[in-house]
């Protein structure tokens, strides 16, 4: 299985120095898809930070090092993404800024976690990291709606006419004076 992994990354490093070579720079932020996902595996998903000290070659390195200790507990790479570099919400051991790398990886479900998170934890290259189980999508659940079916139009009202508006008007313009008037006898 090993032989595999390594021939994948040989014929990545291949096209992107092919790419490099006819002047066509692949986007950093375009994934890499490098092997079907299997269906009787867990689906995980790791996202870490490495720290904006290093540089691209030495990034380079530090995600071939993480793919092997993945491959060392039997993970197989289904999909690579290179995020950029972004400023972090707030410095962690003074650091600022970060490249973020996203793996995608099938794994066992008897596999323990514990040794994994011990190795990438003490990893001095790596800042941060997460790992979440990617929840399987069914292909043919249906769309659930998130809103409410809209309510029935209401009979539009008539508007009253401007005449009655002003017999009240009068009427209550005489029922005042009829008061005021009351007022004066008191």
């Amino acid at each position: 299985m090993e032989n595999n992994q390594s021939l994948t990354d040989e014929q990545l490093s291949l096209d992107n120095d092919m790419a490099k070579a006819s002047g066509e720079a692949k986007p950093k932020s375009q994934g890499q898809i490098r092997a079907k996902h299997d269906p009787e595996k867990k689906l995980y998903e790791l996202l870490y930070i490495v720290s904006n000290q290093y540089t691209e070659n030495e990034l380079e390195q530090i995600r071939t090092r993480v793919d092997g200790i993945l491959a060392k507990y039997g993970a197989t790479i289904v999909y690579q993404e290179f995020l950029g570099k972004r400023r972090l919400a707030y410095p962690i051991d003074k650091v600022n800024h970060g490249y973020y790398l996203l793996t995608e990886f099938d794994l066992a479900d008897n596999v323990q976690f514990q040794p994994l998170n011990h190795e990438l934890r003490f990893n001095k290259e790596i800042v941060r990291f997460q790992i979440i189980i990617k929840p399987r999508v069914a292909q043919e659940a249906p769309v659930k709606k998130h809103f409410r079916e809209p309510l029935e139009a209401k009979p539009e009202t008539k508007e009253r006419p401007a005449k009655a508006e002003k017999k009240n008007m009068k009427n209550l313009d005489e029922k005042l004076d009829e008061i005021l008037k009351e007022d004066e006898i008191i």
